[in-house]
Formats: C-alpha cells, sequence, structure tokens
C-alpha cells in the first residue's frame, strides 16, 4: 500500500502485527496485507511537532482504497465497562486530529469519506447464556432485531460517531472482519 504522503508511507505494516495484542502474545488477525499503522504515525507526528511520544492515544491501523479512508482499531480484551471502552473513546477524536492535520482537511470531510471499524474477540465479549434468556438484556434484544432487519449493530456506544466523524461505524468480531476485509476493502497499492 502506498499512499504518496511520506509519514503514512513510513509507517506500513501487516495487518497481522498491527492487530497483534502485545501484552498476550497474540494476534487477532492473520493477514500479510499491508495498511498503515496508526499508531507510528501519531508517534512520528508528535516527533515532528517537538513532542514526546506516546502520550496521545490512537487508532491501530488506517487503510486508503479509491474512495474510502478506514481507521481500524483492535481490541482483544473485554471492552465493555472497562478501561477499554474509555481508551477506544478517546482514540477517535485524537486520531482524527492528527489524521486531519496531515492531510489539512476537517471534519466535515471525514464524515463523507472516512470508516471506523472496532475488531473485538468474541469469546471476551459475548452475552452469557443467563442474559440470553434475560428479557432485560437490552444489546440481546437489539442484536435480535438488527438481525432479523439483516443489518449490522454498531456495539459498545459506537453508533454516536456515525453521521457526526465518519460516514460509517462498524464493529466486527475478528471473523466477520475478515469477511468484511477480504470482500471489501482494496487497498490502494
Amino acid at each position: 500500500m502506498k499512499t504518496n504522503i511520506e509519514i503514512f508511507d513510513k509507517n506500513l505494516d501487516t495487518v497481522k502485527n498491527i492487530s497483534c495484542d502485545s501484552h498476550n502474545g497474540e494476534c487477532m488477525v492473520n493477514c500479510r496485507e499491508q495498511i498503515i499503522n496508526f499508531d507510528k504515525v501519531t508517534n512520528s507526528y508528535l516527533e515532528s511537532i517537538n513532542h514526546g511520544i506516546d502520550c496521545i492515544p490512537s487508532c491501530d491501523g488506517l487503510v486508503f482504497t479509491d474512495d474510502l479512508w478506514i481507521f481500524i482499531e483492535f481490541k482483544n480484551g473485554k471492552i465493555s465497562n472497562t478501561g477499554n471502552y474509555y481508551k477506544v473513546k478517546k482514540k477517535v477524536p485524537h486520531s482524527l486530529n492528527i489524521f486531519c492535520d496531515i492531510l489539512g482537511i476537517n471534519i466535515s470531510t471525514t464524515r463523507e469519506k472516512m470508516i471506523f471499524i472496532l475488531v473485538y474477540n468474541k469469546d471476551k465479549n459475548k452475552i452469557s447464556d443467563s442474559e440470553r434468556h434475560n428479557s432485560n438484556s437490552k444489546d440481546f434484544i437489539i442484536g435480535h432485531v438488527f438481525d432479523k432487519a439483516n443489518k449490522d449493530l454498531i456495539g459498545f456506544g459506537l453508533n454516536r460517531y456515525e453521521g457526526v466523524y465518519f460516514k460509517e461505524v462498524h464493529t466486527f468480531n475478528v471473523d466477520e472482519f475478515c469477511e468484511y476485509f477480504d470482500n471489501n476493502i482494496k487497498p490502494i497499492i
């Protein structure tokens, strides 16, 4: 993947490496396709403005296609009601600010051309059997309705960013992401 934007082109990596959970020593996705490592872009950006690196949380990956830009965030741990949930929420505006500054664009442009994808570990973020049979389980009921309507459920409260920051927001487990990536994402090479 080559964008002809130096800070992006210098920070390419495989989806496999970008999806790696360093705390548990496992990669979520086994894909050798190269995309932009946006964590590294953020560190390069911060160095370029003489600021310490690793002080601003950012999305893991970035993909340019012919007509879209796609942020990808990988979360291997539990998300709902944990520190991971709040980390994801912080990463979105920080990543957008850096991305927009690099390209010299504003949020109205990302609202038209950008997608955000959260890839999660379904084994660590599933509804328990007791919740499945509990009629008060809002997530289960909403998920069932979306399945019947043949629409994607945007989990973890990230639906609030669709139409504000991004054209689309998706939350996919690893299998769903791999299928979506193979069928819909054709990085510019």
